[in-house]
C-alpha cells in the first residue's frame, strides 16, 4: 500500500550543507582576499562532512576558483590554506578534474527558457533547453513543468489531448528571478498508528 500526503509546509530551515553552502561559506569568509582552510567551511556547516568539503575544495582548485597558497600550522597535521580566485554567484559544478559538470544545469537552461514568457509544450522546452553540454530530454522537460504548474508558477495555454501536448506559460507574477524553483525530495517518517511525522522532515533538491 502507498501513502500519499499532502503537506501544508508552514516554516522551512535551509540546512547548512551542500555545495551551495559551501560555496556561500568560501565567498563570505575567502572575500577581501582572506585565506581559509577545509575546517573553517566545517565548524560553518551543519555536519562534519570534512570528505565531501574536502573533495568540493580540490575541485575548485582544478577548476581554477580557489588556489592552495600554503598552510596554516595546528595542533597536528598542518591544514591546507586556500585563496578564492574566482568569486561568483553561480556555484560551480565541476567534475573530479575542475572541468565544468552538468549537475542541476538542466533546471537552470528550462528555467531559462521558461522565464522569457513565450508559450511551450515539454517537447519544444527540452529542445529550446538543450545545449552541445547538457541535452534535456522530453520526460524531463514534462516532469519540471508538470511540478511547475502544480506549484502555480504556469498557466495552462492548451489542455492538449490525443497526440497533442499541453502547451503552458509562465504567470508574470511568478517570473521570480534568475535561479530555478528546486524540486525537493522529502524525507520524513509517518506514523500510521498516529496519522503524524516523527521527528525532522528534510527536503533535498531531485538531480536534473
Amino acid at each position: 500500500m502507498s501513502i500519499l500526503l499532502e503537506l501544508q509546509v508552514g516554516g522551512a530551515r535551509r540546512v547548512r550543507r551542500g555545495i551551495d553552502h559551501y560555496w556561500a561559506v568560501i565567498q563570505k569568509i575567502g572575500a577581501d582576499g582572506n585565506y581559509f582552510t577545509v575546517t573553517d567551511i566545517v565548524d560553518l556547516s551543519d555536519v562534519n562532512e570534512r570528505r565531501v568539503v574536502s573533495d568540493f575544495t580540490q575541485r575548485l582548485v582544478k577548476g581554477g576558483y580557489i588556489k592552495c597558497i600554503g598552510e596554516r600550522p595546528t595542533g597536528g597535521k598542518p591544514a591546507a590554506l586556500y585563496k578564492l580566485i574566482s568569486p561568483q554567484d553561480e556555484t560551480p559544478a565541476l567534475t573530479r578534474d575542475g572541468s565544468p559538470g552538468r549537475q542541476g544545469r538542466g533546471q537552470q537552461q528550462m528555467w531559462n527558457v521558461i522565464r522569457k514568457g513565450i508559450a511551450f509544450t515539454p517537447s519544444e522546452l527540452a529542445i529550446q533547453a538543450s545545449t552541445d553540454e547538457v541535452k534535456v530530454s522530453v520526460n524531463s522537460a514534462k516532469r519540471y513543468a508538470q511540478a511547475l504548474d502544480a506549484a502555480g508558477y504556469l498557466s495552462v495555454r492548451d489542455p492538449g489531448g490525443p497526440g497533442r501536448q499541453r502547451t503552458y506559460r509562465i504567470k508574470p507574477a511568478m517570473n521570480t528571478g534568475p535561479r530555478p524553483p528546486a524540486i525537493l525530495q522529502m524525507k520524513a517518517v509517518w506514523d500510521q498508528n498516529r496519522n503524524e511525522i516523527v521527528g525532522r522532515v528534510l527536503a533535498e533538491e531531485e538531480p536534473s
